[in-house]
């Protein structure tokens, strides 16, 4: 177990970027080509049409679209999180409650008794959120509960960064299916647990 001490306004990626890696997405890069190509093809043909008229026009609005949006996406180069020992991409996740269940939650969390999480009733927004930070294979997650305190959400609990089985529950936990092909495993991360403080 590892323990640190953090400020409460840090994020989630900060606490558990010992575990990540921020790079281009491969997909997402190749599905930006496509869109490039698909527009430059469609404006090309919007230009063989034998008549002007509303179809050739909408192929070539349309075209000019797709490339656009390639262009940009491409030039932006956003990147992504994986993780470090699995490779697997990382998605984040807000969920919100009303802030009657800061208690309950904290209690949650600090138990890592994730199969609760289900129990409590979600709002669409409001001052108390969980934050999860979770593995595509789901042999990584780390979870965190946020507060709003004007003017900003900040961490009220310490961020558990946990890995297989727990990082699994974890997923469970806010109603994520399990993977296709998933392999439980015990040897990706040793089944360690990692706590990191937010105050």
């Amino acid at each position: 177990m590892e323990t640190s001490e953090k400020t409460n306004k840090i994020s989630i990626y900060e606490l558990s970027s010992q575990y990540l890696v921020k790079k281009s997405d491969i997909k997402t890069i190749i599905t930006n080509i496509v869109c490039l190509v698909v527009g430059a093809i469609m404006i090309m043909l919007s230009f063989n049409f034998d008549a002007a008229g509303a179809a050739s026009m909408s192929l070539l609005i349309i075209g000019i679209l797709f490339a656009l949006y390639g262009i940009i996406m491409l030039c932006a180069n956003k990147k992504s999180y994986f993780t470090e020992k699995t490779g697997s991409k990382v998605k984040r996740e807000y969920i919100y409650y009303d802030d009657k269940y800061t208690n309950t939650l904290s209690t949650i969390i600090a138990n890592r008794d994730y199969e609760k999480i289900k129990t409590i009733e979600k709002a669409s927004t409001s001052g108390l959120r969980l934050v999860v930070l979770y593995s595509h294979d789901m042999h990584f997650a780390s979870i965190v509960l946020e507060k709003y305190i004007p003017y900003d959400f900040e961490l009220i609990s310490k961020c558990i960064i946990c890995f297989d089985n727990e990082a699994l529950e974890i997923c469970k936990g806010i109603g994520k299916h399990i993977p296709k092909g998933y392999e439980p495993s015990t040897d990706k991360y040793q089944q360690k647990t990692t706590f990191a403080v937010s105050r």
